[in-house]
This record gives structure tokens, C-alpha cells and sequence, in this order.
């Protein structure tokens, strides 16, 4: 697929080693865990590897992790409820807000009485980058911020389900979550985007002086309706404007 490429080092893959040891470690032994689940606890460690660092109460709220690299906030969805905690971590030092992309995942069945595996199977839902234009979209007021920043992180993960609710037709919902885990196994690599420029890594190869939202998300390859999500989201930081119609469609164009 066209568009930016997350990297990984080896000093990354070897960090992601020890946070996923040192996650486990956690869950073991109960220290810390809130309840989490196992992407949000590992990435915590990745990113911040002592505990004392960890849950952090700053300006009314409390910062997943918060150390000499600032504060590190782990969110998969609903970036529009963290605006007035975002504001308030801003007033206090530098902040990145981590995005999980699960670009690869097995789902396991397992029988929960028994422990023992029922089934397992590649799934063939294959989340990206360009998810998150949507959560950006609904902060954009907040991207302008040079203290705000945010890290795309591409993993594989297993999925382990209750064999049993599934069968009952369960869905996930509120009160059945604790019938669904996902522990992360490889780190794929990262995305930064620390200033406007960064943003430019979407820009497809080949976009003509004016271009629309379809023109746009077929050279991408990603459907219409992210790539004009993700166009409007540049707009708002000055990477692409508006510049006119053509027909019923908007034009763009790169500044």
C-alpha cells in the first residue's frame, strides 16, 4: 500500500522485548495494572520502562507515564475525550499520545474453564496508519501545538477469546470485555509525527498540481472517505488547502 512506512531498530526491538516481559511481570504480580489490557500495559512499559513513573497525577488527571521524555498517553480510540486532559498535560510539558495499530492479529478461542485452546485463526481484518486521521480529526484545534505529538505503533497481537461466550453469540460490550484480551507479540515499527512536515509522509507519489478526495485516496490506496478525512486534517495544519471545485467535488492541493 502507498503512503509511509513505520520503521523499527534493533535498540527498539530489543526495548519491546523487555517491556513485554516487564508487562507480564506486572500482571503477575498485580502491580499497578488497573484492570489494563495487555497492549496498553506493554506500551507503557515501552515507553517508560520504571514504574514510578507510571500513573502520574498531573493538572487534575492522571498521565499513563510521565518522565524525563515527557508524558506518554497510550489511547486506541475516542482521542475527543482526552481534549481537556491534553490541555492540561500541555501546560506542563511535552506530550505524546501513542496510537496501537494492530496490523496483523490471530484470534484465539480458549476454553475458559479449562484453559485448553479451541481454535485459532489469522484475522483478516488489517488495521493502518491512516486510521488515525480519524481520531486526529476530531483535535484538530490541538495539533498546532509543537508539544503535542504522537507515535503510530504497528504491532502483531494475539487475540484470546472465550470460546464459550462466543458460541452464546456474545458481543463485546459493556460488562463482557473480560471475555476478550490482546497481548502483543512483535513490534513492526513506529511512526512519528512530531511537526507539520512529518504529515507530508501520507502525500502520495504521483498527486497532480489540484487533485479531489477520490483522486487523492486511489493513489494512497485507502477508500475515499479516509483519504478525505486525512485531507481535511492537513488542511487544518497547513499542509494541503482548499483551492476550488470541480463539479460537485472539492479541489486540494499540496501547499
Amino acid at each position: 500500500m502507498p503512503g509511509p512506512e513505520p520503521q523499527i531498530s534493533e535498540l527498539s526491538r530489543i526495548r519491546f522485548e523487555a517491556a513485554l516481559v516487564a508487562a507480564s511481570n506486572a500482571e503477575t504480580a498485580g502491580i499497578g495494572t488497573m484492570g489494563e489490557k495487555g497492549v496498553h500495559r506493554t506500551l507503557k512499559y515501552y515507553f517508560e520502562p520504571h514504574e514510578d513513573c507510571h500513573e502520574i497525577p498531573i493538572g487534575g488527571y492522571v498521565a499513563d507515564a510521565s518522565g524525563e521524555n515527557g508524558i506518554f498517553e497510550i489511547q486506541t480510540m475516542g482521542f475527543y475525550r482526552m481534549k481537556d486532559k491534553l490541555r492540561a498535560f500541555l501546560n506542563a510539558a511535552q506530550v505524546t499520545v501513542v496510537y496501537p495499530v494492530r496490523s496483523s492479529k490471530r484470534i484465539i478461542k480458549v476454553d475458559k474453564a479449562t484453559g485448553e485452546v479451541v481454535s485459532t485463526r489469522k484475522s483478516p481484518v488489517k488495521r493502518t496508519e491512516w486510521q488515525i486521521f480519524w481520531e486526529l480529526y476530531s483535535i484538530r484545534d490541538l495539533l498546532g501545538d509543537p508539544d503535542l505529538h504522537f507515535c503510530i505503533v504497528k504491532l502483531e497481537a494475539d487475540e484470546y477469546r472465550n470460546a464459550a461466550a462466543v458460541q452464546r453469540g456474545r458481543k463485546r460490550r459493556k460488562g463482557g470485555a473480560s471475555d476478550t484480551e490482546r497481548i502483543p507479540t512483535a513490534l513492526l515499527g513506529e511512526l512519528w509525527l512530531r511537526s507539520p512536515d512529518d504529515y507530508r509522509q501520507f502525500l502520495p507519489h504521483g498527486l497532480a498540481d489540484e487533485f479531489t478526495a477520490k483522486e487523492f485516496s486511489a493513489l494512497a490506496g485507502i477508500d475515499t472517505d479516509t483519504g478525505r478525512c486525512a485531507l481535511n486534517v492537513m488542511c487544518s495544519i497547513g499542509i494541503c488547502e482548499k483551492t476550488g471545485k470541480s463539479g460537485n467535488a472539492i479541489l486540494f492541493s499540496v501547499v
